[in-house]
C-alpha cells in the first residue's frame, strides 16, 4: 500500500513539475503568432510590389492567419507617392481601397525627390486617416538599378556607399519628419534594398551555393540586367519586411525550402541587424 502511495506521489510531483516547463514552451513556440494581422495595401513599383506576394506567404508561414494584403502597381517613376497621386486612375482605384475604411497598414515606397517628397506622403497618409484614423503605414525603401546610365554595371563599392547614402537622407528628410506630424499613428520604415548589395557581396565572395548565376534567371539574384528581383532578393526583402511590420525574426519561419533554393535567413538575419536603428522611434 505505501509503495502505491509513494508511487502516486512521484507521478503527481513529475506532472506538477512539467506544468511551467510545458507552458514556457508553448508561449515561446507560440510568439510569432500573437501577432495581429493587418490589412495591407501596397502600392508602388516594381522593386517593391513584386516583394509582396512573398512576404504574405511568409507570414501565413509565421502563423499570422488574418494577414490580408492588396496591390496596386505601377512600374518605374510612376509608381512614386506622387505620381501615383496625380495619375486619375490610380489614385481612383486606390482611394477606392482606402474608402472601405478597412486598411490599417498602408505601404509606399520611394523613386526619387521629384515624385517622393514629404508633401506626396501626406496626401496619402492624411487621405488614409480620413477612412481609418488608426491606420499604420510602410514606407519600404528599394534597391537601386544595378547599371549606370551607360548601361555598365554598377561597382559594388560604390553602389553599396551610394545606397546608404540615400536610406540616410530619405530616413532623416521623410521618415522622422513624418514620425513627428503624426505622433499618434505608427510609421514604419526600412531599407529591405540593403538585401541587393548584400547578396551581390556573397555571390562575389562565393558565399551562395545554390546562386548559379547573378544575373538571368528566376533562380538568380537578378532576373534581368537592370536589376529586378530574383526569388532570393524577393525573399531576403520579404523576411526583412516580416521584421519590420510584424517583429518577426527570420529563423522563427518555417520557410520550407526546396533543395535547390537558396537560403534567405542568413542575408536577411544580416540586414535586418544592420538597419535596425533607423526603425528607432516608431511607436
Amino acid at each position: 500500500m505505501k509503495t502505491r502511495v509513494h508511487t502516486s506521489i512521484i507521478v503527481l510531483c513529475a506532472v506538477l513539475l512539467s506544468l511551467p516547463i510545458s507552458s514556457a514552451y508553448t508561449a515561446e513556440k507560440n510568439a510569432a503568432t500573437d501577432a495581429k494581422g493587418h490589412n495591407c495595401l501596397f502600392i508602388g513599383h516594381s522593386f517593391f510590389i513584386p516583394v509582396a506576394p512573398v512576404f504574405k506567404d511568409f507570414a501565413q508561414k509565421a502563423g499570422i492567419d488574418d494577414h490580408s494584403q492588396q496591390t496596386v502597381f505601377s512600374g518605374g517613376a510612376s509608381g512614386a507617392p506622387g505620381s501615383l497621386w496625380q495619375n486619375p486612375q490610380k489614385r481612383t482605384r486606390i482611394q477606392g481601397v482606402l474608402n472601405t475604411g478597412k486598411v490599417d497598414l498602408l505601404g509606399m515606397t520611394y523613386y526619387n525627390r521629384s515624385n517622393s517628397s514629404l508633401g506626396d506622403y501626406r496626401q496619402w497618409i492624411d487621405y488614409a486617416l480620413k477612412q481609418n484614423p488608426q491606420t499604420q503605414f510602410f514606407i519600404g525603401l528599394a534597391w537601386g538599378r544595378i547599371v549606370n546610365k551607360e548601361r555598365k554595371r554598377r561597382d559594388l563599392k560604390e553602389y553599396t556607399a551610394s545606397g546608404h547614402a540615400y536610406h540616410e537622407a530619405t530616413h532623416r528628410s521623410i521618415v522622422l519628419k513624418l514620425r513627428e506630424l503624426y505622433p499618434d499613428n505608427r510609421i514604419l520604415c526600412c531599407y529591405y534594398g540593403m538585401a541587393s548589395g548584400e547578396l551581390r557581396k556573397r555571390f562575389n565572395a562565393g558565399e551562395l551555393k545554390k546562386t548559379k548565376q547573378l544575373v538571368g534567371q528566376a533562380s538568380s539574384v537578378y532576373r534581368d540586367g537592370m536589376g529586378h528581383a530574383g526569388e532570393i532578393l524577393k525573399s531576403v526583402s520579404a523576411l526583412v519586411w516580416l521584421s519590420t511590420i510584424y517583429d518577426i525574426e527570420p529563423s522563427e519561419v518555417d520557410l520550407q525550402l526546396k533543395d535547390d533554393a537558396e537560403d534567405p535567413i542568413p542575408i536577411a538575419t544580416a540586414v535586418i541587424a544592420n538597419e535596425a536603428k533607423h526603425n528607432a522611434g516608431s511607436l
